[in-house]
């Protein structure tokens, strides 16, 4: 009978074990799920919450904006408010794919279900596979509710981008009152002392706050504190200490053109940055006092922006009209001329910034539109004036004067006919000729300054101000564009100048009249060349987009195709992922390159291997690279 019993208990012990092991893995598998269901559900829970929540909102804002006599402020929150929720259905849309990936994976360890025919599996797997199945259920609906409501976020922004853009072109086309209008300019006159009243009452009021809390004069001091330090920033590289830091090329006295724009770039980016942090920290101290708080913080932004502009103006022309060294001069006039043209130049890009920080003021004191539309007046007229002066030909092309001890010889860009600019007594003095583009570019400036001054008279403000405001903002992007370019080509070129006298130190010493320096006269080289313009350009196009008036949503949704796969026939083609494959080339050459001519050098160190066995190194490296 023992025996039996010990037989049947051997029989059935492999079972027994299976069973039990089996049920410990049930076990971990619904601890498992239980830790994950706990950790998950409430996140999901409230992704179902937010979704209702925002998916009534968006059914309003689309019945709001269908329906007529929206305002502009409504149409502006309504937008923000879209585009909150479309980073949070991005988020959700996130959260939802991590948290499917969670069953899912537990669905595949269990197994497809048992096919008909076969043992049924035990009520506990099926309890699981059920749990799983319907999580999996669950968060798939998610998903989808949250592309649904993607999409139609999508559509609304499309929607109050298209009718923002609408009312844009139509306040731009409308017409005001005519400038000559005396009525007009009476009220305007009228508003201008509330206008003033109302912005020192600002100032007025932080004093009196201030005084009666007892910090007016802990606040004085900081600002004082915050201007000088200010102040000592921005005068930091005229210290002599610090001329050691400047680049060599400023010490030569006949600097070639490509050191000139070099050195303008410079000159703009070194005082650029400077009163950038000198301003920002005057700026932090004004709005961390309380003088510049709440609203009128935008005012003092647009002070801090308007300085950094003026700097970097006066800056880039006083480097290339030069009025005071002809060496340094980068265009072919005298220096009466030259100071001239630097003064109007300025004095276009400061009416800008006048324009924009009075605009602005207008604006927090809510004064009268004809204060507004009068001042858009006076800015449209001087600036049209200003602009038709600095496209005079007369400036362009007069008299170059040759340095002093140097005959003046042939010039391809100037004539034998004597100069007529008060230098025709000096012999070195020859007539300027301007090219076609440059007499296409100022014809171009000076029909455009007859525009915005016939625009004005017939009382199209916005239109006129629209035109006054992109000439402006080209200009100063074509600076930064060329600033940023010049000094990416030079720091490429500088590196790779001292790579090869680095190199050059540990070879054996070159014949006489050989050269030590790389010969590409400032240039970095093809590849390296072309990989910084063509991120220069990727840079430059939404730039230039964002100026002549494109929104940056718009720009946006246009990158967002460029990104979108394009399907052709069995293949799918990706812009971006072309253009970051095309950069990866071009970075992958000129790493091997540098790779190669550092491998040289090594190998060069090594007296027993000949010129053959390197030269076969080199040109596998080359190929694997």
């Amino acid at each position: 009978m023992q025996l039996e019993q010990v037989e049947q208990v051997d029989e059935r012990a492999p079972g027994y074990f299976a069973r039990m092991i089996e049920k410990a893995l049930l076990f971990a598998l619904g601890i498992s799920i239980a830790l994950a269901t706990l950790a998950q559900t409430p996140s999901v829970d409230d992704i179902d919450a937010a979704i209702k929540v925002r998916g009534e909102h968006i059914d309003k804002i689309s019945r709001q904006i269908s329906a007529a006599g929206v305002s502009n402020s409504d149409l502006d929150g309504w937008l923000d408010t879209l585009i909150g929720y479309q980073g949070d259905f991005n988020t959700y849309a996130d959260q939802l794919q991590a948290a499917l990936a969670v069953p899912a994976g537990k669905l595949n360890e269990l197994g497809p279900p048992p096919a008909d025919g076969q043992p049924p599996e035990s009520a506990d797997i099926t309890r699981t596979r059920k749990q799983l199945t319907d999580r999996v259920s669950r968060l798939d609906g998610l998903s989808k509710r949250v592309h649904l409501e993607d999409g139609s976020i999508g559509q609304l922004i499309g929607r109050a981008r298209s009718l923002q853009r609408d009312r844009y072109m139509s306040s731009i086309q409308t017409r005001s009152a005519l400038p000559f209008s005396a009525q007009h300019w009476a009220t305007a006159s009228a508003d201008v002392e509330p206008a003033l009243s109302r912005f020192s009452g600002h100032f007025e009021d932080v004093w009196r706050d201030q005084r009666a809390a007892g910090t007016l004069t802990a606040n004085v001091v900081l600002l004082l504190m915050a201007l000088g330090l200010a102040i000592g920033l921005f005068v930091l590289p005229r210290l002599p200490q610090l001329k050691q830091f400047a680049p060599r090329l400023f010490d030569n006295p006949s600097p070639s053109a490509l050191e000139k724009k070099r050195s303008a770039s410079f000159r703009v980016l070194g005082y650029g940055l400077l009163f950038s942090g000198s301003g920002a920290l005057l700026l932090g101290a004004a709005v961390e006092t309380g003088w510049f708080a709440k609203e009128y913080g935008e005012f003092a932004l647009r002070i801090w922006l308007s300085g950094i502009t003026l700097v970097v103006v006066w800056n880039y022309v006083t480097c290339v009209f030069s009025p005071h060294d002809v060496e340094w001069r980068s265009v072919p006039i005298d220096s009466l001329r030259a100071a001239r043209l630097r003064y109007l130049l300025l004095a276009l890009i400061a009416l800008f910034c006048v324009d924009r920080i009075v605009f602005t003021a207008i604006q927090l004191t809510n004064s009268g539109v004809q204060l507004a539309s009068v001042f858009s007046i006076l800015t449209n007229s001087l600036f049209a004036v200003l602009l038709w002066l600095s496209c005079g030909f007369r400036f362009w092309r007069s008299a170059e004067i040759s340095p002093p001890g140097q005959a003046a010889g042939p010039d391809p860009q100037a004539s034998a006919t004597p100069a007529k600019s008060g230098h025709s007594g000096n012999p070195a003095a020859t007539a300027s000729v301007l090219a076609l583009w440059q007499i296409a570019l100022l014809l171009a400036g000076r029909t455009l300054a007859v525009i915005i001054l016939l625009l004005t008279g017939l009382g199209y403000l916005n239109l006129a101000n629209f035109l006054f405001h992109r000439i402006v903002l080209f200009a100063l992007l074509v600076i930064f564009a060329r600033t940023v370019r010049t000094l990416a080509r030079w720091g490429l070129y500088e590196w790779l100048t001292m790579k090869h006298l680095a190199a050059a130190a540990t070879l054996p010493q070159a014949p006489p009249g050989a050269s030590q320096h790389p010969d590409t006269d400032g240039d970095p080289g093809f590849w390296m060349g072309l990989t910084i313009d063509l991120l220069w350009l990727s840079l430059c196009i939404p730039a230039f987009l964002l100026v002549v008036g494109f929104d940056w949503l718009d720009l946006e949704r246009w990158l967002s195709l460029l990104n979108s796969d394009i399907e052709v026939g069995q293949f799918s083609v990706s812009f971006v992922a072309t253009l970051t494959a095309l950069l990866v080339l071009l970075f992958g050459n000129v790493l091997t390159r540098r790779l190669t001519v550092m491998l040289d050098v090594r190998l060069g160190q090594r007296a027993h291997m000949g010129s053959g066995e390197r030269a076969s190194i080199i040109t596998l490296v080359n190929y694997t690279g």
